[in-house]
């Protein structure tokens, strides 16, 4: 039974493939945070089905916040979808977007679309645009890059899950664990499990 850790380790033990974990509040990670590369990285690891996990604050400040985007504090979280968002964006400018987590132990994330001081969250159930065609239409195809045709796309989220802007997610989570599962094309061999040799197997492959 698992009671504490960290996620990455977890992954190690359960997949044998290398993982990695990350400190969203460290200077290097919050300046790509900033500049938008860490969006895309996380991107690009979604599109190429990496396992991915995030961990919220466990003391400080934000912990009294958590509760107002439904999540708890000092808990992992699966990362079942990283998808861009707006669809087009002018040239040169930043890639964006939201990012969808569940909670593994099966608690339950509000979904609705008030916090407890009565603001309308994005992307919760209850926002207008997940009745439009468009936005399902880019959705489903972002959502494709992840998950094989059997896993189909479900919008608005339900109980148990959450969209989370990137801005947000970043805001209130610490961590971000991967984790490589198989061996990328072209490499032969054992997967390394020291976190320094997984960090470049998976950087590399990204």
């Amino acid at each position: 039974r698992l009671e504490s850790g960290f996620a990455h380790d977890a992954l190690i033990d359960l997949t044998g493939a290398p993982a990695i974990r990350y400190k969203l509040k460290e200077d290097k990670i919050h300046r790509l945070i900033v500049a938008r590369e860490m969006f895309s990285f996380m991107h690009d690891a979604y599109g190429n089905t990496l396992i991915m996990s995030a961990g919220t604050h466990g003391d400080g400040p934000l912990v009294n916040e958590l509760a107002q985007v439904g999540l708890f504090a000092r808990h992992a979280y699966s990362i079942l979808a990283v998808v861009s968002w707006p669809p087009t964006r002018p040239h040169g400018e930043p890639a964006d977007g939201l990012v969808l987590l569940r909670d593994p132990t099966g608690r339950k994330i509000s979904c609705s679309g008030s916090s407890s001081q009565g603001h309308q969250r994005d992307w919760s159930a209850d926002d207008p645009r997940w009745k439009d065609p468009e936005v399902i239409r880019h959705f489903k195809e972002e959502w494709a890059r992840g998950f094989e045709d059997d896993v189909p796309f479900e919008a608005p989220p339900k109980e148990g899950t959450v969209w989370l802007p990137f801005d947000t997610f970043a805001t209130y989570f610490e961590s971000l664990s991967l984790c490589l599962p198989r061996v990328p094309p072209g490499r032969r061999g054992t997967m390394p499990r020291k976190q320094d040799d997984a960090m470049l197997v998976v950087e590399n492959w990204l």
